[in-house]
């Protein structure tokens, strides 16, 4: 059974651009085009997608697409928006220029997987290096059980026998 694509775009030369990339995929069995924001959440909550292709000024409420396997495409990338992006699960995140072999690859891509297009490296890193304020709380505090666990592989690791 082929797989089924949402696009959200409200720009027709990308829509029909991102319709063709994946039209062209024999996995793919149907593409759906969306170019307002108001279809989005109607589309989402009522349709079976197997990968929707969102542009970012559409997807006001992300949260309504943490069950739906999705990538964010943007005009103009921001560090706010990938973080969202990222927080509510997609599976990507893209400038309007991301390549039609990327965007393919989305289609295999796995659970728990994000991708981010390589030209988007340099500006997200910059935005590391310069901010003032790293949350290192967010990147350093594991969770009692992880500690708990990690510890324990350690300890045995290092002939601690456990009574």
């Amino acid at each position: 059974m082929g797989q089924k694509i949402l696009i959200a775009e409200a720009h027709e030369v990308l829509r029909i651009g991102l319709h063709s990339i994946f039209a062209e995929d024999r996995n793919v069995t149907s593409v759906c085009d969306i170019e307002h924001e108001k279809d989005l959440p109607e589309q989402i909550l009522h349709s079976k997608f197997d990968l929707a292709i969102i542009n970012q000024e559409l997807a006001i409420d992300m949260s309504l697409l943490q069950k739906t396997k999705f990538a964010i495409i943007a005009y103009e990338p921001d560090v706010a928006g990938l973080k969202a992006a990222y927080k509510y699960g997609a599976c990507g995140y893209f400038s309007v220029n991301v390549s039609a072999e990327l965007l393919r690859t989305l289609l295999r891509s796995t659970e728990n997987s994000f991708l981010i297009e390589p030209s988007l490296t340099p500006p997200i890193m910059e935005h590391l290096v310069s901010s003032t304020h790293l949350p290192l709380e967010e990147l350093l505090v594991l969770k009692r059980e992880e500690i708990i666990c990690r510890s324990h592989r350690g300890f045995n690791k290092l002939g601690v026998i456990r009574k």
